[in-house]
């Protein structure tokens, strides 16, 4: 055999080989992307079905634990005004003076503190609570923020500012709610959003009316 003919068996080994190659190279990136497809899919599914675990913790948990926690702050906080209100009466005629305390003009201060505590004992705080765990949820897109948005929002961003100033109370420490804090923000900067938006819309359509007024003379 030739030095030539080794040469051309070499070089058809050699073309053979990287054929070889580029058809495994190609074969391995398809199969790497149709994993990472695979992957996103069941990544996707699993957000959809934790977000939908989320809604129905909300349906079934937290909504319920609102209407019952609001009921029962109410009722307490009528009782606790009126105890208060009585001490002071009773003070006051204990010391020759007029019972005039009503709970109309109890003082600010005496009034916030009694409604604090009492949504520290009526499950106002455990709502708050459930909140929080619910929260890191949405912070860290663990769920479709839309999804959850779009359905619970309202619920959400309505009982935070009702309760602010409990929330408030707790700024420091392992209770400082900060994931309920951080989504509150969110969600109210994107409530605000579309309020200004749809401001917007409306001062551009009164505009173009204004313009058109002129206009005609």
């Amino acid at each position: 055999m030739t030095i030539d003919s080794i040469l051309k068996i070499v070089q058809i080994a050699s073309s053979i080989a990287t054929i070889v190659g580029v058809i495994g190279l190609s074969f391995t990136i398809k199969s790497y992307r149709d994993g990472k497809e695979a992957q996103l899919k069941r990544e996707k599914r699993q957000t959809i079905n934790d977000s939908i675990s989320v809604l129905e913790y909300f349906a079934n948990e937290i909504i319920p634990n609102i209407n019952k926690a609001e009921k029962e702050f109410s009722k307490t906080l009528n009782i606790n005004l009126d105890e208060s209100v009585k001490k002071i009466n009773d003070n006051a005629i204990q010391n020759g003076y007029p019972p005039t305390m009503d709970k109309k003009n109890l003082p600010k201060e005496i009034r916030q503190k009694i409604v604090l505590t009492t949504k520290k004992t009526t499950g106002i705080l455990g709502v708050l609570n459930e909140f929080e765990h619910v929260s890191v949820y949405m912070n860290y897109g663990l769920v479709d923020d839309g999804l959850v948005y779009s359905s619970v929002h309202s619920v959400f961003c309505k009982f935070i500012k009702r309760h602010q100033d409990l929330l408030e109370t707790y700024q420091t420490g392992e209770t400082s709610y900060q994931n309920v804090r951080r989504l509150y923000a969110k969600w109210s900067a994107i409530e605000e959003k579309k309020y200004l938006d749809k401001e917007k819309i409306k001062i551009n359509n009164r505009e173009k009316e204004l313009d058109n007024l002129i206009k005609r003379g």
